[in-house]
């Protein structure tokens, strides 16, 4: 049993391996949705950042400015907002805020309108 344990272990590589670029495109599913995300900061000259990358390779618009990009990594003193320019199933966001004063960082997610994320 030992003996087989490293082939399958193998098997396993070489048919996760051996995929075309065609199998690796994401697909659409019930799970993909827009997603918008806000970030609203309150108190004494607050700073923040943001951050947010899809893994699906969609774009991203900020909906203040209206420029698109693959991933957002900038940064904002007031309210600002993002949009997914397309139905995506994964997504990573971070928000950070700095400040020597007491300051309040809001991130809320929804996706295709629904709330799955509001915390300060």
């Amino acid at each position: 049993m030992k003996k087989i344990i490293p082939f399958l272990f193998a098997a396993v590589n070489i048919i996760a391996v051996s995929c075309t670029k065609e199998e690796h495109e994401p697909e659409v599913s019930g799970d993909s949705g827009i997603y918008r995300v806000m970030f609203e900061v309150t108190g004494e000259d607050p700073r923040g950042n943001a951050h947010i990358i899809t893994l699906d390779g969609v774009n991203i618009k900020n909906e203040m400015t209206g420029q698109s990009s693959s991933s957002i990594d900038e940064s904002f003193s007031q309210d600002i907002s993002y949009v997914t320019e397309s139905e995506v199933q994964q997504i990573a966001i971070q928000g950070v805020l700095y400040s020597n004063e007491y300051a309040e960082l809001r991130m809320k997610v929804t996706k295709d309108g629904c709330t799955v994320f509001d915390e300060s």
